[in-house]
């Protein structure tokens, strides 16, 4: 599983795919923690604790982020702060991190135009931005549920999927190549403020309808990254807006960062998650009340509208669908 998660990953993402790196990252650390319970001859209980470490090594790999990494493995994955779990996923999520270090020069993720910090006259725009992050992603998870459903229904195999939505990314790539990949380059952009309001805006339609897409493909790849480029993008088309119809706005990424972890929460219901690692990605830890106040408001939208957190909606998918398969082996003899 290791080499194929790693290599599909690799081909996927470099191809242009607009999927997230974490994704095979997540997985390839989990099996690695599974690997080393098995050879430990470890129980049902301690197999979990080497899993969830894995996979928070992973996740802390991937984005810079350590601390995110294993809050993001309680908080979402396990739904524990089991002071077992979180020894186990903290040290996992430290020592990936600093192993990454040490062979790679890896520095803070992104960073962040001018801020306004938690700036009063703001506030108004912070518990909008956190309304429309609730609304938004609201949509945007049943928008990747229902891409899965439809592909499922539409009978054609992984593979052909593979290719004609590649050739779709191909084709998109040729007129706007900045848009296509995994997206740091846009998370970039919009952090440091810069982006018309037309640019912005076709930025984020095309990401928003073509990254479920991708993911809906089968090809390895995580929805983490995508993520934070419509949050981001959120942020900087609010900004926009706001000079463009009032003739003023929060200052440069303010609301960029703001979004992101606001998006975050809506989509996955995870805002510790969302909170720490947007401070740990970015540095803005000046905007954490600010953000504090949108991620409040942006989870209860979906918890008003019983929209479930993503991570566990595509997790009982998964289980329905193979159950599915087990009856239909099962009739077949």
């Amino acid at each position: 599983m290791l080499p194929i998660k790693f290599l599909g990953g690799v081909l996927a993402i470099s191809s242009g795919m607009m999927l997230g790196r974490e994704g095979p990252m997540v997985q390839m650390g989990g099996t690695v923690g599974i690997f080393i319970a098995r050879g430990i001859g470890s129980t049902r209980a301690q197999l979990r604790v080497l899993m969830a470490a894995g996979a928070a090594a992973g996740l802390a790999t991937a984005f810079n982020a350590p601390i995110a990494g294993g809050v993001f493995v309680l908080e979402e994955l396990l739904q524990t702060f089991n002071p077992r779990y979180a020894i186990a996923t903290l040290l996992a999520s430290a020592s990936g991190f600093l192993s990454a270090r040490m062979l790679v020069d890896t520095n803070q993720e992104f960073v962040t135009g001018p801020i306004s910090g938690s700036n009063l006259t703001d506030i108004p725009w912070y518990l909008v931005a956190g309304l429309v992050c609730g609304l938004a992603g609201t949509a945007y998870t049943h928008y990747i549920l229902a891409t899965l459903n439809i592909a499922d229904r539409i009978g054609i195999s992984r593979a052909k999927r593979c290719m004609i939505v590649g050739a779709g990314v191909g084709l998109l790539a040729w007129f706007y190549p900045t848009v296509v990949g995994g997206g740091d380059n846009l998370t970039q952009s919009a952090l440091l403020g810069a982006g018309t309001l037309g640019g912005v805006a076709l930025m984020l339609a095309i990401r928003i309808v073509s990254a479920p897409i991708c993911y809906a493909a089968g090809t390895p790849g995580g929805i983490f990254a995508p993520m934070l480029v419509v949050g981001t993008g959120l942020g900087l088309l609010l900004t926009r807006l706001g000079e463009t119809l009032f003739g003023f706005g929060p200052v440069g990424g303010s609301l960029a960062v703001v979004c992101m972890a606001a998006f975050f929460a809506a989509v996955v219901q995870a805002p510790v998650t969302g909170l720490v690692l947007t401070a740990e990605m970015t540095g803005a830890t000046a905007m954490l009340p600010a953000s504090l106040a949108a991620c409040a408001i942006a989870m209860s939208i979906p918890m008003l509208l019983a929209s479930p957190p993503v991570y566990e909606a595509l997790a009982k998918r998964k289980s329905r669908l193979a159950k599915r398969r087990k009856v239909y082996l099962f009739a077949k003899k």
